[in-house]
């Protein structure tokens, strides 16, 4: 087994639905990006560029093990979702926009449902005020497509179910 087969699904997967302008992509070292934030046509500027309300989430794989998760931009952000980023080990940077970054090999797919979870708590009601406006849209949109690429990602390695969250 090589590459192919995460790339392949993942394809299939997000590149199959005609709302999404722009499902793959390829960066400037060649490498196919999958664009995961499930987003449509009304998510981007005239440009093209996504708005500034859209956390994007993008993935890179690396190989038939392993792909590079990425939140860019509008990342819904609380206490909770800090302490979770401190926890698990991934990495948050702010230089130039905010970008949290972690790895995802098979059978820790789970990771992104937890993610997920911890940006929902932001918005569940009775939850505290929070900071930004934008994450009452943001934060529930961000959560579901982390479910989602949870999913995906168990399908293609064959992960079997998540668990519980």
């Amino acid at each position: 087994m090589d590459e192919q087969k995460p790339k392949q699904g993942l394809l299939q997967s997000y590149a199959g639905n005609p709302d999404n302008p722009c499902s793959k992509r390829q960066n400037r070292a060649g490498e196919a990006i999958f664009i995961a934030d499930d987003r449509t046509k009304t998510d981007l500027s005239p440009y093209g560029s996504p708005l500034g309300s859209l956390c994007e989430i993008l993935v890179r794989v690396n190989d038939e093990k392993s792909v590079d998760v990425s939140l860019r931009n509008n990342v819904p952000m609380s206490e909770g979702v800090r302490s979770w980023i401190r926890d698990r080990g991934a990495s948050l940077t702010t230089v130039g926009g905010m970008a949290l970054e972690l790895s995802i090999v098979p059978g820790k797919e789970g990771l992104l449902d937890e993610l997920a979870s911890r940006i929902e708590e932001i918005t569940k009601p009775g939850a505290p005020r929070y900071p930004v406006p934008s994450y009452k849209y943001a934060g529930p949109r961000t959560a579901a497509s982390l479910h989602r690429l949870a999913h995906e990602l168990r399908e293609n390695w064959g992960s079997g179910e998540p668990e519980p969250h």
